[in-house]
């Protein structure tokens, strides 16, 4: 076997197993950078011996491969999200149907209080109905108007 037929791939090999790796950088033969590069493990995974231990969205030898979820598929480092989701990894449902009770423009607000009746709880019903005048002066801060509905909501627990 001549030399001129081993292919150029198999010759920088056996050159940088005959010298020392340092040798062999300053011939320009590896280039550390590129070296430091390909061991990086990127998107916040760590490095552990040769393995990358990728954060919960990503996968691949150097955490490189998003894992898209919802069924949205992967394109290069992005995620096509379906109908219906939003997001890096197409994580977030997309609300779909607009509320069509919708006061939120009006400014006012609603003030709710959820009662659960119970005997543990006696003590504190009676407290707040002592003492909602107090309550109700500090959550307004003395605008009586900034509430527009008032909800009172009694559960009953089978505790």
């Amino acid at each position: 076997m001549s030399l001129s037929s081993v292919p150029v791939a198999v010759l920088i090999f056996y050159v940088i197993k005959a010298f020392e790796l340092p040798l062999a950088e300053e011939l320009g033969i590896l280039d550390k950078e590129e070296e430091r590069k390909s061991d990086t493990c990127l998107h916040g995974g760590h490095r552990a011996d040769a393995t990358c231990f990728c954060s919960p969205n990503w996968a691949g030898k150097r955490c490189e491969t998003p894992r898209c979820q919802n069924e949205g598929l992967i394109s290069g480092s992005n995620c096509l999200c379906p109908e219906g989701f939003t997001g890096r990894f197409c994580q977030t449902p997309i609300c779909s149907q607009k509320n069509v009770d919708d006061r939120s423009d009006s400014g006012k607000r609603t003030f709710a209080i959820v009662l659960e009746k119970t005997k543990a709880n006696k003590r504190a019903i009676h407290s707040v109905a002592d003492n909602i005048r107090e309550i109700m002066e500090g959550v307004t801060r003395g605008n009586h108007t900034w509430f527009e509905r008032y909800v009172l909501l009694r559960i009953t627990s089978k505790r």
